[in-house]
């Protein structure tokens, strides 16, 4: 027997939803051609014409040799008359050369990229107003966001924060301490002195004193007006040792902000690693296609 078309599925998937549609909720046919279209459903999937667009600022995108389907470029607003929004959707080449968008937008991120995100004032600002880009987007209807870690890994990350380097020229490196003790302490500083040595750096606040001492080759503490307020991380910046910060949001301040972006309809997905994100994405595809059936075919019941 030959292998079947999409056209023939697409012609048996139409004659089993109209079937179904037909008969009442409780009738016990209905089991038995609910299956056979799921059955048609995940096979005509399968033989779909499928297009990955990838927004144009990805990194480190996910590549065709690992999604075993095509990518292309998002296409700029004056060509889809829409923001580009999000880091992946699908498109469907139909037979007729005409194209069907995917209802799903994905979001991937790495657990560093997430926290950045999430964690930062600025950041999650600018993800919200993406966020409200995906809300007013008449081609979407669902978007998740795929994170290459699992979820204890998002919880016990410490990021890494530069802070200044010591070679730098003292005028750069005093308007880098200044920014720091602002984003960080909440504090106006006027002056660092300008010459490093193995003490530190003295700094003068407007309402407090500040001593960044080098304790060992690998660490400085910081002191504000006699009071230790905690150890940054020495370390080499392309052959400058640079002063580092290694602290992180608390653990219920992260599943806060988590918690409102599944609130507003959001999923987050914790896929694990690199690998598992594309394998989830391309399952996310398949169910999104399955789901969507009536739409992709036009077929109103």
């Amino acid at each position: 027997m030959p292998k079947k078309s999409i056209e023939d599925y697409e012609a048996d998937i139409l004659q089993l939803t109209v079937d179904i549609s037909l008969l009442p909720e409780y009738h016990p046919a209905v089991e038995t051609l609910t299956r056979q279209l799921s059955n048609r459903l995940g096979a005509w999937q399968a033989l779909l014409d499928i297009v990955i667009r990838v927004a144009e600022n990805e990194g480190t995108p996910w590549l065709e040799s690992e999604l075993g389907l095509v990518t292309v470029p998002m296409e700029p607003k004056k060509t889809s008359g829409y923001h580009q929004v999000g880091d992946y959707y699908y498109e469907i080449l139909n037979d007729d050369q005409s194209i069907t968008v995917g209802n799903l937008l994905v979001e991937r991120k790495t657990c560093a990229d997430f926290y950045g995100t999430l964690m930062s004032r600025d950041n999650r600002l600018r993800f919200m107003n993406e966020i409200m880009r995906y809300e007013k987007d008449p081609r979407f209807s669902q978007m998740v966001i795929i994170i290459e870690c699992n979820k204890e890994d998002f919880l016990t990350y410490i990021p890494e924060v530069y802070i200044c380097s010591f070679g730098q020229h003292p005028i750069t490196r005093t308007k880098n301490l200044k920014r720091f003790f602002k984003s960080y302490y909440k504090m106006d500083v006027e002056h660092f002195n300008e010459i490093y040595s193995p003490s530190g750096f003295i700094g003068t606040g407007l309402k407090n004193n500040i001593i960044i001492k080098e304790i060992s080759k690998t660490e400085a503490t910081v002191y504000v007006d006699k009071v230790f307020r905690e150890t940054l991380t020495i370390k080499d910046n392309f052959g400058e040792r640079s002063l580092y910060l290694n602290r992180g949001a608390s653990i219920e301040s992260r599943r806060a902000t988590v918690a409102k972006l599944v609130a507003r309809g959001i999923y987050v997905e914790w896929a694990g690693s690199r690998e598992e994100a594309q394998k989830t994405y391309l399952q996310l595809i398949r169910q999104s296609c399955i789901m969507n059936y009536k739409n992709i075919l036009n077929i109103e019941v």
